[in-house]
């Protein structure tokens, strides 16, 4: 291995379903790692179709039965990636590092605290499963010494495990801005983006909508960016025609990037009620085009360094107060709007991908430090 270039094996059963935040957060760390150089084998050893109790047992019964004899891309591999901390990839990336003589590591997305607050939010099953899994992760990791990449630090606290790394405290570049200025030619006056799902909180969002009309007299418009399932698109739009929102409310359904990255900047407001987040691209992009964000306050919001107008969880009627104060004191919002567009700006893939490979480079490191030298 040259002190430049490295390959990896990754491991993850969560990389076939497709989808989601954290999907597309991993396809983009890994297009990157792979302009800088490394070679990047992805293992699908352990198959999944869904994700329901029965897909997880069997991926899991079958990462730690499944045939990894004559794995050549593994002899090859300078080091193996377990892409989430679920034990079908955590046990296969256990056994593969044992059986190879190989460093392993985890890169944990998140962990999320709120999910055990609210599981109607979720579904039962969803709360057991990541109480189950995050446990025994943590417990597996402690046991064996094995190093973790946590994408968001912040969501690991009270705990003797070493994570790599606080990407807070390694911010040393700086960068250059666009002067403050209100934002032109706005076309909405609240934008959502994201799933159109129950634990997004869409629902609190059009109640927000119907307290600001109501009461404040506000003839909002309104549009909601992204997809969900049909039964529950069906049941958002019977809820807007009965609060009398249909004039209001835009459901635009599934769009590309750049037409969403124009709505984002169009918009007056980005209003993201989500009960459980681990890291919330949709709250990234919105900073980055810089719209004042009104959110419930989680603390998977760390990287925007309070720039938004945090809600606690569940309070619609100060989220609709915190709203109409936003419009009152539009000047104020774009000034908070613009340091949160500077924090995020720091939290680039090629930053954090570059942060990865440092880290993967110690590990290797490390072990051969530990077991040949």
């Amino acid at each position: 291995m040259s002190s430049d270039q490295f390959s990896v094996s990754i491991i993850g059963f969560t990389h076939q379903l497709g989808g989601g935040g954290g999907n597309i957060h991993s396809s983009n760390l890994i297009s990157t790692w792979e302009s800088l150089g490394t070679k990047v084998t992805i293992l699908d050893l352990v198959k999944v179709d869904k994700f329901n109790l029965h897909s997880v047992v069997k991926s899991t019964l079958e990462s730690i039965f499944v045939r990894i004899e004559n794995l050549h891309m593994i002899k090859n591999s300078d080091i193996i990636v377990s892409e989430s901390p679920y034990p079908p990839d955590v046990i296969l990336a256990f056994r593969l590092s044992r059986k190879y003589g190989k460093p392993v590591t985890v890169y944990v997305y998140h962990i999320t605290p709120s999910i055990s607050i609210h599981p109607f939010r979720r579904g039962v099953f969803r709360v057991i499963l990541n109480v189950v899994y995050i446990s025994f992760a943590l417990s597996f990791f402690k046991k064996f010494r094995i190093p973790i990449f946590l994408g968001n630090p912040n969501t690991l606290k009270n705990s003797d495990i070493s994570v790599f790394p606080d990407l807070l405290a390694v911010m040393n570049n700086k960068l250059n801005y666009i002067s403050p200025e209100t934002k032109p030619d706005l076309d909405y006056d609240i934008c959502y983006t994201g799933r159109i799902e129950n634990h997004k909180g869409v629902e609190d969002v059009i109640r927000v909508v119907k307290i600001l009309k109501d009461k404040y007299s506000l003839n909002l418009k309104v549009i909601f960016v992204g997809k969900g399932k049909d039964r529950y698109v069906a049941k958002i739009r019977k809820m807007i025609n009965r609060f009398g929102l249909s004039e209001n409310i835009l459901l635009k359904g599934y769009i590309s990037n750049e037409q969403k990255y124009e709505i984002l900047k169009r918009s007056k407001i980005f209003l993201f009620l989500s009960y459980e987040e681990g890291w919330a691209l949709s709250v990234m992009e919105a900073a980055t085009m810089g719209t004042p964000i009104v959110a419930y306050s989680l603390p998977a919001y760390y990287y925007l360094s309070g720039n938004y107008f945090p809600v606690e969880v569940g309070n619609i009627r100060l989220c609709a107060e915190t709203v109409k104060q936003v419009f009152d004191d539009y000047e104020s919002a774009m000034k908070r709007a613009m340091r949160a567009k500077e924090c995020v700006d720091k939290f680039s893939y090629g930053f954090i991908a570059k942060q990865q490979l440092i880290f993967f480079k110690k590990t290797i490191k490390d072990y051969r430090d530990r077991f040949y030298e």
